[in-house]
């Protein structure tokens, strides 16, 4: 996800295509050894041709109960002038206890200051199936240090912070909705229920801990025959100011750009 992060509000958006290859070698059945290289395009950079090509390598090993993880990709600087690449180191351990559990982090370095929590990210979630299988949950908490806000900190803080100061205002947030995490807190939940082989109902929620504010979505898909499937779905975002209160919320509809889809 760091090569193309998604955007939180439409995790499952088709995303911009990145002109990279991977290479594969299997020492054995159960491991694996990779290097890649893509070209990445600076968001803020790119009507000035700023290409921050990224390369790594990357190496797994699987067991009956246990999956690990390596990474490790050095890029381009994000800014012409300055010669200090960006490093990034990540892990990933999947294991079963009874249900499963997932442990997911990545911290970025980019040699201009001291290494500190602002770099890391990481996820933490559980799942588990009941109803023989028709029902399945997960939930995560996710960690995300680069958030530029603080808990105590309102949404419109976000305009007058640093972060944003080389930024045209109308680029700040984009007429589709924002397309990064700002705070540091999340939580997000999901549920699916298989009424039968061909009909699943998939409920989801995304929340910011921090400013109280939540995307809940509803997704109902039907596969008529083998190849084809038919889904509607429902996304709100909400926050305080919806319900009456006086605060924007990170993944309420003003910051989102949108009120339902």
């Amino acid at each position: 996800d760091f090569l193309n992060p998604p955007n939180p509000l439409f995790p499952d958006a088709r995303q911009k295509g990145a002109l990279g290859a991977i290479a594969s070698y299997y020492p054995t059945d159960a491991s694996k050894i990779q290097i890649f290289g893509a070209d990445r395009q600076d968001p803020y950079e790119h009507y000035e041709g700023f290409s921050r090509p990224i390369a790594g390598a990357a190496a797994e090993r699987h067991t009956t109960k246990l999956s690990t993880q390596i990474l490790y990709a050095i890029q381009r600087a994000e800014q012409r002038s300055s010669h200090l690449p960006v490093n990034y180191c990540g892990a990933s351990l999947k294991f079963d206890a009874v249900a499963g559990f997932a442990l997911d982090t990545l911290y970025t370095y980019d040699g201009k200051d001291a290494p500190s929590a602002e770099g890391l990210q990481f996820a933490f979630g559980a799942d588990y199936s009941f109803l023989k299988g028709d029902l399945y949950v997960l939930g995560q908490y996710f960690y995300n240090g680069d958030g530029q806000l603080d808990g105590n900190e309102d949404i419109s803080d976000l305009y007058g912070n640093d972060y944003w100061k080389d930024v045209p205002t109308e680029e700040r947030v984009p007429s589709e909705g924002f397309s990064d995490f700002y705070r540091k807190h999340y939580l997000y939940f999901l549920a699916v229920y298989r009424f039968n082989d061909y009909t699943r109902l998939n409920t989801s929620l995304l929340a910011a801990a921090e400013d109280l504010s939540f995307v809940p979505a509803a997704e109902i898909e039907h596969e008529p025959f083998q190849g084809m499937c038919v889904s509607m779905e429902l996304r709100v975002p909400l926050d305080p100011q919806r319900f009456g209160g006086s605060q924007r919320g990170e993944l309420g509809a003003d910051h989102a750009g949108y009120r339902a889809s």
